[in-house]
């Protein structure tokens, strides 16, 4: 495959087709590797997901959140918002 803006871009746009389709979805970078990402996302590693993830998070479409243990999950920004309010009342 390409140079790594390429790869990134790659990565980038297979995030947010799965979340077209799957919107509530919440992962770790790494599941978001393996099971997001259609063909050909074995060629994309952990590096290029992340900067792609990153820049999902800087345009504000995806956020993230760090459990006790250092687990950090992403979501689609409106899925971990929800839950941030639905325990608000």
């Amino acid at each position: 495959m390409g140079n790594s803006e390429e790869r990134v871009n790659k990565a980038l746009t297979g995030i947010l087709r799965y979340l077209k389709t799957r919107p509530d979805s919440i992962d770790t970078a790494e599941g978001i590797r393996c099971w997001w990402l259609e063909d050909g996302s074995n060629e994309l590693g952990d590096i290029e997901v992340q900067a792609a993830i990153e820049q999902l998070i800087r345009s504000g479409l995806m956020v993230s959140r760090t459990l006790p243990d250092g687990t950090v999950l992403y979501a689609a920004n409106a899925v971990l918002s929800r839950q941030d309010n639905a325990g608000k009342t």
